[in-house]
């Protein structure tokens, strides 16, 4: 569902289960460019610290920034390139450009995913259909 001030990305985790993410391109626009340019980006996910980070080759524009996330905030790291979803609240020592946040409804499948995962796994994010 793409909209004038929305992007949607999908996570899919293990190959099977897409979770959808709306990003906020008036909010970000350079970011979210530089983020849909890239994709498919392929990797292996890696959990730990209460997240689950992928690392990219996308250096974001500093937009957006805030050092406090939520549980299933999604965020850029702007010079290392790691996208984080966060798995517990955290405030950070620096900050990070806000991407969005998994959809309350898509939670569920999130934690059943997680539940079932190890340290790491395999994850895309993709434009979303």
């Amino acid at each position: 569902m793409e909209g004038i001030s929305e992007y949607t990305i999908k996570l899919v985790f293990e190959g099977k289960s897409a979770i959808h993410v709306p990003l906020r391109r008036s909010y970000i626009p350079f970011t979210s460019k530089r983020l849909l340019d890239a994709l498919p980006i392929r990797g292996r996910g890696i959990k730990r610290g209460g997240k689950i980070t992928l690392t990219t080759s996308i250096k974001g524009k500093n937009e957006a920034l805030q050092s406090k996330f939520t549980k299933y905030d999604l965020s850029l790291h702007g010079s290392s390139g790691s996208v984080s979803l966060y798995l517990e609240s955290v405030e950070l020592p620096h900050k990070e450009t806000f991407l969005g946040r998994i959809p309350e409804d898509q939670a569920p499948l999130l934690d059943e995913v997680i539940a079932n995962s190890g340290l790491t796994m395999d994850l895309l994010i993709d434009k979303a259909n």
